[in-house]
């Protein structure tokens, strides 16, 4: 379904329903599920838990329960744990989906949009839905065509970088407006990778700030 994405299931609003679509994510992606204290085991069929973890190829499934019912609860959760995955240095991932149909989660992402311009945050009603809402990014410019992208992967393809890396360079490329915070953008979504990609692309953003420029005069 793309590239590589982290999915947190709001399943007190979605019940199984929100998990449409599991089966045709990457091994790479991670599905978080958010129980809230009324979720029992027979609110989710059998069947489905068994769906969910037989495949070896499925994604990384992580299972987080709520142990109190009161208002939001687990919504202030779910929220609490994705704002600690942007936040945490060791984690490259910068594309997150949020999946229910609370739309209060547009808070989260109008928080996140002008703070970190390299994340993507969407809202869903299940996982193979279209996505809702996302959060502000990078417009696809000439910085994201097959030939930017294309002389990305002949760059950097030394370094044995992951596709969520590659993903996170080519936002970078498309988003920043300057070098430096092409180099701020490159160490803040990819780490110490980040060191090494910023002089083997900067040419290319470079090339690709002309273009732009001369496209709009």
């Amino acid at each position: 379904m793309g590239s590589v994405s982290t999915y947190l299931i709001d399943y007190e609003n979605t019940s199984h329903h929100g998990l449409d679509g599991f089966k045709k994510l990457s091994s790479d992606d991670t599905v978080v599920i958010f129980l809230g204290a009324k979720n029992t085991s027979s609110s989710m069929p059998i069947d489905l838990v068994r769906e969910l973890t037989a495949n070896r190829d499925a994604p990384y499934l992580l299972w987080k329960r709520s142990k109190k019912t009161s208002k939001n609860y687990l919504d202030m959760q779910l929220v609490s744990y994705l704002g600690s995955l942007i936040g945490d240095a060791a984690v490259t991932e910068t594309e997150y989906v949020i999946v229910s149909k609370d739309r209060d989660f547009e808070a989260a992402i109008d928080f996140w949009a002008d703070r970190r311009k390299e994340i993507s945050i969407s809202l869903r009603p299940a996982i193979s839905t279209a996505q809702q809402r996302t959060a502000a990014k990078a417009p696809l410019a000439a910085s994201t065509t097959e030939a930017t992208k294309r002389a990305v992967r002949n760059a950097v393809k030394d370094l044995g970088l992951k596709p969520s890396e590659y993903s996170a360079i080519y936002r970078a490329l498309a988003a920043s407006q300057s070098s430096q915070e092409l180099h701020d953008m490159l160490t803040r979504s990819i780490g110490a990778n980040g060191q090494k990609v910023y002089p083997l692309v900067k040419s290319i953003h470079s090339q690709t700030e002309t273009r732009t420029h001369l496209s709009n005069t």
